[in-house]
């Protein structure tokens, strides 16, 4: 058994903050499923921001990699992926549609 594409999604206005709240998440889900028998796969994970492109210095400036907890896997870094695929659209992190469209045109 897994679960195929799911997210866990956090807002702040600082987004280190966001993001520890994101690894904090995953962290409970993660040793929720080790306590069920089942376990998330490292090679799989995907982590994306999204901020206003003007307010980086109200924000903090962008988070390029969060460090997750895994009972199966240990602790491993996720960097940071300005394209993830989601329910079968591309996302960018700008919001930007052209990504999508040129992927599934071709």
């Amino acid at each position: 058994m897994y679960v195929n594409d799911s997210a866990i999604t956090a807002t702040h206005i600082l987004s280190k903050a966001s993001a520890n709240l994101v690894a904090s998440g995953f962290n409970d889900v993660a040793a929720w499923l080790f306590r069920n028998g089942l376990c998330t796969d490292p090679n799989k994970t995907e982590f994306i921001t999204f901020a206003l492109p003007c307010s980086t210095h109200i924000h903090g400036g962008m988070v390029t990699e969060i460090a997750l907890t895994d009972p199966s896997s240990g602790r491993y870094p996720v960097k940071w992926s300005d394209l993830i695929r989601y329910l079968g659209i591309f996302i960018h992190h700008k919001f930007d549609w052209s990504y999508h469209v040129t992927i599934m045109a071709n």
